[in-house]
């Protein structure tokens, strides 16, 4: 059985990786995800990217501190379909 191994890392997502996210997380739905960076920017958020060696991003998701004042929340979590089920949103 042959095995792949892929190397990721953990960032902050920046615009240009809404091009990047295009093809797997929804045209409609990245156009609100521009309007959040700027909210990660003034630190209302975060919003992170786990990204391959080549720095191509696979899943995202966002963590809102305006929600809850004693907590973050988690939203807006997805993951490329074909890595789905391999623990990438775990990371």
């Amino acid at each position: 059985m042959s095995e792949v191994v892929l190397r990721l890392s953990l960032r902050d997502m920046v615009h240009t990786d809404l091009e990047a996210c295009r093809g797997w997380a929804g045209s409609d739905h990245l156009a609100g995800v521009a309007g959040q960076l700027d909210r990660a920017r003034v630190g209302e958020a975060d919003y992170l990217v786990v990204c391959t060696s080549t720095d191509v991003p696979v899943a995202k998701g966002g963590i809102d501190y305006q929600v809850r004042q004693d907590a973050g929340f988690l939203w807006k979590l997805t993951v490329h379909p074909a890595l789905r089920s391999c623990g990438v949103g775990t990371l």
